[in-house]
């Protein structure tokens, strides 16, 4: 937890669920991913707690604010 809440960098559990689905899981293309964005922005899809609003925002969360742990090979 830092900054005093559980999901920093994401704002939500729900923005750090879509990230993990939309990246990882489903491992949809930029373009993929903002339509899937603008459902949620524009009204077709509902999903609280977002601050982003397109792909490359949610990228930007992930490049810019999630911190690494080095993983030992040995």
């Amino acid at each position: 937890m830092e900054l005093g809440h559980l999901y920093h960098p994401w704002t939500s559990e729900n923005e750090l669920w879509l990230s993990h689905f939309v990246f990882f899981k489903a491992k949809m293309t930029i373009k993929k991913a903002d339509m899937v964005m603008r459902s949620i922005r524009d009204g077709p899809l509902r999903m609280d707690g977002l601050t982003a609003t397109s792909a490359h925002q949610l990228l930007s969360i992930i490049d810019d604010g999630v911190k690494y742990v080095p993983v030992s090979s040995i």
